[in-house]
């Protein structure tokens, strides 16, 4: 298990706990795109139940590409998006890599939607790529 914590831009929002990282993915949706207002997101999922938060955030729901429920999480201050939870992954909470502390454990382990990346993003081909999001 990894110690793992971060904050939002402003620090109203902070998280912490100590387990393991599932998966971290690179991910090339549009809905990526637009909530980080970068080419990609970097989630990093963990166990829901072995992160503590602080603070409120606000919180935005909508459908995946792949018909699932997703929820957003971000900090009503300053806006940093800092977690999500998608109905396909129960127990899971997605952390956004840019709010970790921990950098040197941020490796990405897959990309996903590669069908909507940015024409200029430069993928690592030595990681698994899918077209959507594999089953």
């Amino acid at each position: 298990a990894e110690s793992l914590s971060g904050t939002c831009l402003c620090g109203e929002i902070k998280f912490s706990g100590k387990t393991e990282i599932k998966r971290i993915a690179n991910c090339h949706c549009l809905d990526c795109q637009k909530i980080t207002g970068a080419t990609f997101a970097t989630i990093i999922f963990v166990n829901a139940e072995e992160i503590s938060i602080v603070g409120s955030a606000a919180v935005y729901k909508h459908i995946s590409d792949s018909g699932s429920q997703l929820e957003k999480h971000f900090c009503r201050n300053c806006g940093s998006q800092m977690f999500s939870f998608n109905s396909s992954r129960a127990g899971l909470i997605g952390l956004r890599a840019g709010n970790l502390n921990e950098k040197e454990l941020i490796e990405p382990q897959v990309n996903v939607y590669l069908e909507r990346k940015t024409p200029s993003t430069l993928i690592n081909s030595s990681l698994p790529s899918y077209n959507k999001m594999p089953e």
